[in-house]
C-alpha cells in the first residue's frame, strides 16, 4: 500500500515539475521524464534554475516584462524591435553588395564598402533628425 502511495506521489511531483517548466516556456515532457527517471526533487531544482523564456528585461528599467511586450509596464517606455531594424540593415547591405559586385568589386571589398556606407548613411540620418529637433 505504501509503495502505491509513494508511486502516485512520485508521478504528481513529476507532473508539477513539468508544469513549472511549461510556465517558464520550456518543454514540459522533457522535464517530466527527467524528474521521473532521476528524482522529482532534482527535477524541481533544475526547473528552479532554468531561465524564464516567457520574459525579458526592459532595456531601460531592467525589470522583467512579457517577451511580446511593446511598451514596458513599469517605466512606460516603448520598446523597439531590433529584429526589424537588423532585417532592414541586412537587406540594404546585401542589395548594395550586389550593386558593387556588378561594378567589378570583389565580394570582400563590396561587403566592407557596403557596411561603411550604411554606417555613414545611418549617422547622417541621425544628425539630420537631431538638427531638425533643435530647430
Amino acid at each position: 500500500m505504501g509503495a502505491i502511495i509513494g508511486g502516485i506521489l512520485w508521478i504528481i511531483l513529476c507532473a508539477l515539475t513539468a508544469t513549472l517548466a511549461e510556465r517558464k516556456g520550456h518543454k514540459g515532457i522533457g522535464y517530466f521524464l527527467l524528474a521521473l527517471f532521476l528524482s522529482p526533487l532534482i527535477g524541481l531544482i533544475i526547473v528552479a534554475c532554468i531561465s524564464n523564456k516567457t520574459q525579458k528585461l526592459c532595456p531601460y528599467c531592467k525589470k522583467a516584462i512579457d517577451i511580446h511586450a511593446t511598451v514596458c509596464g513599469f517605466c512606460g517606455k516603448e520598446l523597439t524591435k531590433k529584429n526589424s531594424t537588423n532585417a532592414e540593415k541586412e537587406k540594404w547591405i546585401s542589395e548594395r553588395i550586389v550593386e558593387l559586385i556588378s561594378t567589378g568589386k570583389t565580394a570582400t571589398d563590396a561587403k566592407i564598402q557596403a557596411e561603411a556606407e550604411y554606417s555613414v548613411e545611418k549617422n547622417n540620418k541621425e544628425e539630420n533628425k537631431s538638427t531638425e529637433a533643435n530647430e
